[in-house]
């Protein structure tokens, strides 16, 4: 094109961009054509290892790499374009793909499976599929449930003591009533689930996700709860006796008529947090009354 053009007497356009110029050009070079395929490949790592927020992190490589070709300027060389084309080409892809290399990498598909009362003690199910399964009353002492698809699954009154349940993902899942006591739940995601009357002394929550969760009467009492993610919880009659809560986000989270009584809240963030006169406050801290609907 750039030949035609000056065989026809066109002019092409000057490119003011200092970032062609010196050494911001090579900066901006080694951005794209290095720094750009590393994201991408670690991405593809994530999709692999633990899907949550996979769209996120994808979108903002999307967005990195078609800035970058916008700061930069449109390259005259067809393979550069070419180079572009196939990075946009690869995250659109990614975004397809996703979810069904999620899947296929998970060794156990029981998605709907009914597993009601089945005795799962020591059970190796790392990565299990397990969407929308049935396992009321399923006994799963000390099993191996890490990074395991949960979402939508009935656990009610299910035993879950000294389970692995690192990065489970219990998006929306019912636990009511379920024994996770001593239970390892690091960076579980509990968005929308339902944990009423569930036990969980002496359980491991850091950097869990609790948004919109329904914790109503739980027993949280000695939970590591540190830097988990509480926005929007319903924690009405929670215990939380002793609870380590340092750095937890308790935004606009239900605390009415439940128990802090030593709990550590160090640089926990109560923004919009609420109670009633029969909440339990560490010494040192106070909310608002919540509103009546």
């Amino acid at each position: 094109f750039d030949a035609m053009a000056r065989d026809r007497g066109v002019k092409r356009p000057i490119n003011v961009s200092p970032l062609l110029h010196g050494l911001l050009s090579w900066v901006m070079a080694a951005v794209l054509y290095l720094l750009v395929p590393v994201v991408l490949a670690a991405f593809t790592w994530k999709a692999m290892v633990f899907p949550q927020g996979l769209g996120h992190g994808l979108l903002f490589v999307t967005v990195f790499v078609f800035l970058a070709q916008a700061v930069q300027g449109w390259s005259r060389e067809w393979y550069l374009r070419l180079y572009f084309c196939a990075n946009v080409a690869a995250v659109v892809g990614l975004i397809g793909v996703a979810p069904w290399l999620d899947d296929l990498r998970r060794p156990f598909d029981l998605r709907y499976a009914d597993l009601k009362k089945t005795d799962l003690q020591n059970a190796d199910l790392h990565d299990a599929n397990l969407r929308q399964a049935d396992l009321t009353g399923a006994d799963l002492w000390s099993a191996n449930l890490r990074r395991a698809d949960l979402r939508s699954a009935v656990l009610e009154k299910a035993i879950l003591r000294k389970a692995d349940l690192q990065y489970a993902d219990f998006q929306d899942a019912n636990l009511q009533e379920a024994d996770l006591r001593n239970a390892d739940l690091r960076n579980a995601n509990f968005w929308g689930a339902s944990l009423q009357g569930a036990k969980f002394w002496n359980t491991k929550f850091q950097w869990a996700t609790f948004r919109r969760t329904k914790l109503q009467g739980t027993n949280l009492v000695n939970a590591d709860l540190q830097n988990a993610f509480l926005v929007s919880a319903n924690l009405q009659r929670a215990d939380l006796t002793k609870a380590n809560l340092q750095g937890a986000n308790l935004r606009h989270a239900k605390l009415q008529g439940a128990n802090l009584a030593g709990a550590n809240l160090k640089d926990a963030n109560l923004t919009g947090a609420c109670g009633d006169k029969d909440t339990i406050l560490p010494s040192g801290y106070s909310i608002p009354d919540c509103k009546l609907p």
